[in-house]
């Protein structure tokens, strides 16, 4: 499971802080199963817009084992956001009909559902480099009263990589535990964002705007010394 607004697995999503599903990007058939249909209490439970209906036709295309994971996507109170757009053309066209009884925009409540830095109780911290070659981002768990650590490097500290970065911390979390009872150091893929994929430029300026801040402000902050890391910038979010 990789973290993240999650492009490599074909689909878009907002996470609330938490990991993508491998999903598959291979051709669909027009149908796995035409009998699929969603149950009165899985109706009961979609987000305000969803056509049920085309959910249906939707999932009936995905294998069994990943409905389930796709469904939560659309439903309301999970921890994730939400599906934005798929890479492949056939269920995306299926996408924009299952949202079509929504105005314009993200689903009801994405902003708000976004991976936020406030409050996070992690210390952010900015290297020239990282230790660990191609890496976007480390995170490190420790038990208190060390606690979580988000290394960025110079060269890697955008939004969008700390974007990411908090879904690996915050998917760790919710896996691991919070606080860690033992040490674990992760390793984040570089975050990047394909300028042909679809709504590119409106999740580009979504999450400048929540994380941008931070950033600047990151680069900037008073440098302190921190166990194994030495003088660094840092900041306590």
């Amino acid at each position: 499971m990789r973290p993240s607004i999650a492009f490599a697995a074909g689909w878009i999503l907002f996470l609330a802080g938490c990991a993508d599903h491998s999903l598959t990007t291979t051709p669909m058939p027009a149908e796995r199963d035409p009998g699929f249909r969603l149950s009165a209490e899985q109706r009961g439970t979609l987000r305000s817009g969803v056509a049920a209906e085309t959910l249906e036709r939707l999932l009936a295309r995905l294998p069994e084992e990943e409905r389930d994971s796709v469904l939560e996507l659309f439903q309301r109170g999970t921890r994730h956001a939400g599906i934005v757009a798929s890479a492949n053309p056939e269920l995306q066209s299926l996408l924009d009909d299952v949202w079509k009884d929504r105005a314009v925009g993200p689903p009801e409540g994405l902003s708000h559902a976004l991976p936020t830095v406030g409050g996070l109780g992690v210390t952010l911290v900015l290297q020239r480099e990282l230790d660990a070659p191609g890496a976007g981002a480390i995170v490190l768990r420790r038990p208190p009263p060390a606690g979580d650590v988000i290394v960025l490097g110079e060269e890697s500290a955008t939004a969008a990589q700390l974007f990411r970065t908090v879904g690996v911390l915050m998917e760790s979390r919710f896996r691991d535990g919070y606080p860690a009872s033992q040490d674990m150091r992760i390793v984040v893929e570089k975050a990047t964002v394909p300028a042909d994929a679809p709504n590119a430029h409106a999740t580009e300026r979504m999450i400048d705007a929540e994380f941008g801040g931070t950033i600047e402000r990151l680069r900037v902050a008073s440098r302190q010394v921190l166990p194994d890391l030495g003088r660094v910038r840092a900041l306590r979010l």
